[in-house]
């Protein structure tokens, strides 16, 4: 079974001959399954905050799930994903020096550790 490709350009993303536009520029995005997962610029939000930049969506563009950060003991920190390390499992870098596991179904963190 031949994968349809997906395009990204700025805050738009081409899939299976679907425009969805998005809130935000966009830095990566592919599928798994039928699930569009999206990472949005880490530089896009509002500077000294926390930036939950990577979404799910369906094959309709509806939002399924907004990632969870991992919790930092860090006051003050600002976080946000920074790069998809790998697609499947789904495993995404943080500007806070985290390696996370991502549930694809869920958005939820299974599995996070501390890198940096």
């Amino acid at each position: 079974m031949a994968t349809i490709p997906i395009e990204f350009i700025d805050c738009s993303v081409i899939w299976n001959c679907r425009h969805i536009d998005l809130p935000f520029p966009i830095k990566d995005a592919f599928v798994v399954g039928k699930t569009i997962i999206v990472l949005f610029k880490q530089d896009a939000a509002d500077l000294g905050k926390s930036f939950q930049n990577l979404i799910a969506l369906d094959s309709n563009g509806s939002q399924l799930w907004i990632a969870a950060l991992p919790e930092v003991q860090i006051n003050g920190i600002a976080d946000a994903y920074l790069q998809i390390v790998s697609r499947e499992p789904l495993i995404v870098y943080t500007w806070s020096g985290y390696d996370c596991t991502i549930d694809i179904a869920t958005g939820k963190i299974l599995k996070q550790q501390f890198t940096k």
